[in-house]
């Protein structure tokens, strides 16, 4: 995959801030399905975990933290 869109990038810094989906579907002004949809769909792409489900919410993977580090930068 040579090429990440920048929404990609904000849904996963979006549900790594929130540590949800409803929370990232409000932050980003989606529905939470969409959101596990468009989750799915790019671990899929990426051929990697980027969050680690849990009662208590979404945790990073490595792969999800480097993703959402970059998300960050980019979005400064």
């Amino acid at each position: 995959m040579n090429h990440i869109p920048w929404d990609d990038f904000r849904l996963v810094k979006a549900i790594a801030d929130t540590r949800s989906l409803t929370g990232a579907a409000t932050e980003l002004g989606i529905n939470h399905s969409t959101v596990f949809r468009r989750l799915s769909d790019l671990e899929k792409r990426l051929g990697t975990v980027l969050f680690e489900r849990h009662r208590t919410g979404y945790g990073l993977t490595p792969a999800g933290d480097e993703m959402a580090q970059l998300a960050a930068r980019m979005d400064e």
